[in-house]
């Protein structure tokens, strides 16, 4: 799997290359070289990492350097990253030679005809790398600059989409009164109303940058939730069931629409909710079931 950046038109290159083309070439490669390295580097970034192979495959492959201008080359000669980049549909898995596919799950071997894959979402690193470094047509203004204020409103919202979630705030709330506090956590009507409700927070932020001046920053994310403890109910049940829709919802939609980029996939890495600890505590005056939540977000500025 390629891509490739093509600069052509350049009647400023054409005319410096007649009169030095030695030193204009020169000049004109290490550039070049430079380009090559910065967009390698950032598909690599965002590269799923499990061996590592993938990401060691993309080299730049080509640079072209003529009077028309310059072509570089970037890719990998593994071919499953295509479905990498691009996903693949749901499928079955038949044996190429044999009558059955072998393998072992779960530590036992198994023996199937054929294996039904769901299909995969599609990283597109190459795709996202060369957007990032494209400037809009003339006339057309950018995407803008995605901000902390952008990502916590998709998080909150993404809370609200979740059925039952309760009340979700933006921030951590207080009150001097308790009952006010209650209030604020507070859901549903008599006789099922209970505490059940959540708040975001900002917790840390780091940024690194690239030899070119690329600023990556990570943010992370705790989003602390309370629910009412209710043992004839088995709330904790309850409660856990909605852990686990809040996880599928942020799963389903790892870029909050397109604000954020997915997480590098590594061995010990994390994306998408964590549970960081659960349990019981009073909390306004009523025995309650606690959860918090952690998510990193990472974006470019």
């Amino acid at each position: 799997m390629e891509i490739g950046v093509e600069l052509i038109g350049w009647d400023t290159v054409a005319e410096n290359w007649h009169r030095a083309p030695e030193l204009f070439e020169q000049e004109l490669r290490a550039w070049a070289d430079e380009t090559a390295a910065q967009l390698t580097d950032e598909i690599t970034a965002i590269t799923p990492k499990k061996t590592g192979l993938l990401q060691d495959s993309i080299k730049p492959r080509e640079i072209e350097i003529g009077q028309a201008g310059v072509s570089i080359l970037i890719g990998t000669p593994l071919n499953y990253a295509v479905p990498v980049e691009l996903g693949s549909k749901p499928h079955d898995i038949t044996p190429k030679s044999g009558k059955a596919l072998s393998f072992m799950f779960r530590g036992a071997p198994v023996l199937a005809r054929k294996v039904h894959h769901p299909g995969t979402q599609g990283y597109f690193m190459f795709k996202r790398a060369l957007d990032a470094n494209r400037e809009p047509p003339d006339g057309q203004a950018g995407g803008g600059v995605t901000t902390l204020a952008d990502i916590r409103s998709a998080i909150v919202a993404k809370l609200n989409g979740v059925a039952n979630a309760g009340q979700v705030h933006s921030y951590e709330r207080f009150a001097k009164a308790e009952k006010d506090f209650r209030a604020l956590y507070e859901s549903g009507a008599a006789p099922d109303k209970r505490i059940q409700g959540w708040c975001v927070r900002r917790a840390k932020k780091r940024e690194t940058a690239n030899r070119f001046g690329r600023v990556t920053v990570y943010n992370h994310w705790e989003i602390r939730g309370f629910r009412s403890l209710n043992d004839a109910d088995a709330s904790e049940l309850q409660f856990d069931g909605l852990i686990e829709a809040i996880g599928d919802a942020f799963r389903a939609d790892e870029t909050l629409g397109g604000l954020v980029e997915m997480m590098p996939e590594e061995p010990d890495g994390e994306a998408g909710i964590q549970v960081a600890e659960s349990g019981p505590v009073m909390f306004a005056g009523v025995l309650c079931h606690q959860a918090t939540l952690k998510l990193m977000t990472r974006h470019d500025l």
